[in-house]
This record gives structure tokens, sequence and C-alpha cells, in this order.
């Protein structure tokens, strides 16, 4: 990882390389200079941090107001209706509100201990998937059951450190029942954090391409690949499944609450979402923003973050596209600590159902992680939350990532730590 000083000449670098000018940095000292380099979300989408003691986790960065119709729109709850009206939500659904999932969201006072990210279940074989639908759901509103009902069985076994210390890995292992009693095999999903969408969705393809190496040819182990079509590229979802963030969107409301949209409304069906409610609210979470970095004055977890291999996946900086609008989002230095490929993370991560992704995920961001382990403890990470701590999610690590999680594992108790506690801090 990089020291302080040589962030700043990779600042000045990046500076030089995106047409940008170092002169206002002169009379400027090099601590100031690192404390506005190192904001995660940039100039515009880095929160401070005290203020999760009352509110939450995330919020958009909206001085003049503009996005309040599609915060509502996020927080509505789809199953409220005025009376005599049908609900918007459904017939199936697995919750009522982007809120419902995505806990981050929620004002300290409505979290408690136990607050998580409800998962979600879709079917595993291309059988199912035709019969089903991308998701299965497990509510239905009126007299008829739902489609399915979902079981999660958590499977755990001990992990032990050279050094003796003992960890206890719990999975998620999921399965459905049809109406017939018929077992349906499924991957369990949850709700991806979404500080910095909005920047995420903008990254410039240019600098990433630099990352896209999916034949290994420098021959470092290390094989991520860039999904798209060489002009437009997906950097969203958990299997960067998405180009737009209005795409993501428009799924989420379909599949997680049965809302049907005109971006994703086939024949037979019906707009359930206006397309200025859909924009709306595309706009709000575009600019959500990122928690702040928490200062750590102990340099020794950031470099054994680099000499571990971390650093390789999780890559610290990123740019975003410039535009000839005024954006906050435009021409920004940004923090997410990942490099957006899919990588191979080996059979323990990989999913039922045999497709040839199977085991591959996008690398995770790691901005704010540290924020969501202590303020929403049962939350969990990864893919399908398997990992209660961000230690845990580490020992799940494999393929690709096998040689760094195994240089994790050697480091003695107090460098295991360090390495935690900056990972903590970003």
């Amino acid at each position: 990882m990089f020291s302080n000083r040589v962030v700043v000449v990779t600042f000045l670098a990046l500076v030089t390389c995106i047409g940008g000018s170092a002169v206002a940095l002169q009379g400027v000292g090099n601590d100031e200079i690192v404390k506005q380099l190192l904001r995660p979300g940039g100039q515009y989408l880095t929160f401070d941090t005290n203020r999760y003691e009352s509110g939450p986790l995330v919020e958009a960065f909206d001085p003049e107001q503009r996005f309040a119709a599609g915060k509502a729109v996020f927080y509505r709850d789809w199953l409220t209706t005025t009376s005599g009206d049908v609900p918007l939500a459904g017939p199936d659904y697995d919750a009522t509100s982007c809120a419902a999932c995505h806990v981050e969201t929620a004002a300290a006072e409505d979290l408690s201990t136990a607050s998580f990210t409800p998962l979600i279940a879709k079917p595993a074989t291309r059988a199912h998937l035709e019969r089903f639908g991308p998701q299965l759901t497990t509510n239905r509103h009126g007299a008829a059951e739902p489609e399915a009902s979902i079981e999660v069985l958590r499977v755990s076994w001990p992990f032990v450190y050279p050094d003796g210390q003992q960890r206890t890995l719990v999975r998620p292992v999921g399965r459905a029942f049809d109406r017939d009693g018929e077992t349906v095999p499924v991957r369990l999903r949850a709700a991806p954090l979404l500080f910095g969408w909005g920047l995420l969705e903008r990254v410039d393809p240019e600098m990433l391409a630099f990352f896209h190496d999916p034949d290994d040819r420098d021959g470092n182990g290390i094989s991520g690949r860039l999904v798209g079509d060489g002009e437009h590229f997906a950097f969203l979802g958990w299997k960067n499944s998405h180009t737009s963030l209005r795409s993501q969107i428009a799924a989420a409301l379909a599949n997680d609450m049965g809302v049907t949209s005109r971006h994703n409304c086939g024949a037979g069906c019906s707009d359930e979402i206006e397309p200025a409610e859909l924009d709306a609210l595309t706009e709000y979470v575009r600019h959500l923003g990122v928690p702040d970095r928490r200062p750590l004055d102990e340099l020794a977890g950031q470099h054994l973050f680099g000499t571990t291999g971390c650093v390789d996946c999780h890559v610290t900086v990123l740019r975003t596209r410039a535009a000839g609008d005024d954006s906050p989002l435009a021409g920004q230095l940004v923090w997410p600590y990942s490099d957006l490929m899919l990588h191979d993370m080996g059979p323990a991560l990989a999913e039922p159902g045999g497709a040839a992704d199977a085991s591959e995920w996008r690398t995770a961001p790691l901005w704010g992680l540290g924020v969501v382990e202590t303020h929403l403890p049962q939350r969990g990470f990864l893919h399908d939350g398997r990992a209660r701590t961000i230690e845990e999610a580490i020992l799940w690590h494999g393929g690709e990532a096998e040689p760094a999680k195994r240089r994790f594992v050697a480091l003695t108790a107090s460098e295991r730590e360090a390495l935690l506690a900056y990972v903590r801090s970003l």
C-alpha cells in the first residue's frame, strides 16, 4: 500500500493524467493535501461519520433539495394503499420498499442489533428459472399462497489459524419448496450496500480497462474481467449485471417488490411506477454518499494491506468520467478499493446450479465497511451475508484471492488485527 508521501506523488501524477492542474496545491501542506485526496466519495459525496449516531449510514448529497421526490419513492411502502385501491406491490413480492432491504438507509433510532439485510432466493437451475423467473418471492397479498416457501439452513465449521486462534465460519444454504412440495434449489443473495453507486456507475472505463486481464497475460494469478460489449460496460451488481443504475433499480422494483416499469415491462403488463418517478428514484440513489475515512495513527495495517496482496484487486483509487455538465459526480478521484472486475473466488463462494460464472464475483468496494460492522453488526458481508465480520469475509476468499488469504492467515495475531483496523478505517 501507499505511504502518505507516495499518495501525494500519485495524486499529482493523476492530476496530470486527467488534465487538471497542480497549481491549486501551492501553499497547501502535505497533510492537508492527503486529507483532501483521501475523501472516499470525492469532493461532494463524502460524509462525516460523526452524523451516524443519529442519522442513517448513507444520505444523498442534496443541498438544493433536488432529490426529495426520489427520496420519497425510495422510502415508499408499495403495499400501502388508499381505500379501495389494489396494492402496487406484488402480487408476489419479497419487500415493499427499497429501505426494507437496504438497512444502511435507516435512521439510528429505527435500528437495533438485529437489523440485517433480508436474503432473496433466485432459482439455481435453468428449468426453474423458466418456470419461476429470476427470483422466488415469499409473500403474496390477497388470499393466494406465495409461489414458494424458503428455508435457509446455517452450516458451520471451525477455522484454526496457524497460531492456534479459532474462528467459526457460517454459510447459509437455501432451498425452496413450491406449492406442491417440490424442492427448488436456490442461490441466495443479500442486497448490496448503496454507498457511492452513482460514482461507480460513472467510473472511467478507460481506467478500468487497465485491470481487464481475463487470460492472466501478466502471470500474476489474477484474471479479472470487464463485462460489456466494448461500448457499454456493466459495473453494478454482485456480478456486474447492469450497465446503468436505472436498469439496476428497475430490476429491483420488479423482482423484489413486483412493481413494474416501462423500463422492463413486457407485453401484457402496465406501468406501476411512472417514468418520472423511476427517474427521480434513480437520481436520489445516484447521489447517495460514502462514509468518510476514520484515520489511523499506525501505518502497519496499511502496509500489510499491500504486501499481502489485498490491493491487487481492491485497487485504491479510481476516476470518474469528466462531463460537460456540473454534476458533482464528474471528474472525481474516488477511493472505493475495488477494480470493479469479476474474479473467480473459488469453490467455497460458488453458487449452486453449475453456471459458468458460479464462482465469479465483482470485487466488493471496501469503503464504509467499518461503519457497517460497527453500526449494523448483524447485516453481514459477501453476496449472501455469510460473513458476520470483515475478518470472516477475508477467510472465505479463495480462487484468485487464495494467495492473499493465505498471506493474511500466516500473519501474527497483532498483524492481522492491524490489517483489519486499516480496512475498518476506509
